[in-house]
């Protein structure tokens, strides 16, 4: 029961972890453990006292096993993060960060982020990923669509009365599969602005490792 408790290996200058509900867990099945030697004399049955004990004790684990680990992966990466001064001719700033080197037919998960710096609200944006192949996952759901100027497919969100200083961030998994290059690929991210009319691109380039 004690190891099912610790969260994570101890390392140096750390104390082993112990995860959450554990302690309310173990006074839990104590609990139940001194009740059933009662209820023995009364007449039930060990049999179904041990299946109640059981019972409890999955309802209370599984919860254990579920947490932040499970969540769509969060990338830190430089470039995620906006300058602190914007470009000067445009108010749309869009970047896209993850992993430069990759390996051939293996999902990558990368950030993309638009951002706006001017002094006015955009009625609308499209925010676009443009891949040869569909992106796999994206922790903010989007419509896919496919783009006859790239002759790629994208992944498209739409956002609406995008204010001054509004940041908008998605992360998004990607197949990178080798297609016309053999050395490398690339995906494109764009934000198109609608009332005012604006467009901004950014082009993320990957080399294939092997």
């Amino acid at each position: 029961m004690e190891r099912l408790c610790l969260a994570a290996p101890a390392t140096p200058g750390r104390v082993m972890a112990r995860r959450p509900m554990c302690d309310t867990l173990i006074v839990f099945i104590v609990t139940i453990a001194a009740s059933s030697g009662a209820r023995l004399g009364t007449g039930k049955s060990p049999r179904t006292i041990s299946l109640f004990v059981a019972v409890a004790l999955l309802v209370l684990l599984v919860p254990l096993g579920t947490g932040a680990s499970a969540a769509f992966p969060t990338v830190k990466v430089e470039g995620c993060k906006p300058p602190l001064i914007g470009p000067v001719r445009y108010s749309l700033w869009v970047s896209a960060c993850g992993p430069a080197h990759v390996i051939r037919n293996t999902n990558y998960t990368y950030g993309v982020v638009v951002k706006n710096f001017g002094k006015a609200s955009l009625r609308k944006i499209k925010l676009s990923v443009i891949h040869y192949d569909p992106i796999t996952r994206s922790s903010i759901r989007y419509r896919r669509a496919y783009r006859t100027d790239y002759r790629e497919h994208a992944a498209v969100w739409t956002l609406h009365d995008f204010k001054p200083g509004r940041l908008f961030r998605v992360n998004i998994t990607l197949p990178f599969k080798q297609h016309n290059d053999p050395k490398g690929s690339n995906f494109t991210v764009e934000a198109r602005g609608y009332g005012p009319s604006e467009v901004r691109d950014r082009t993320k380039d990957v080399v294939f490792t092997r």
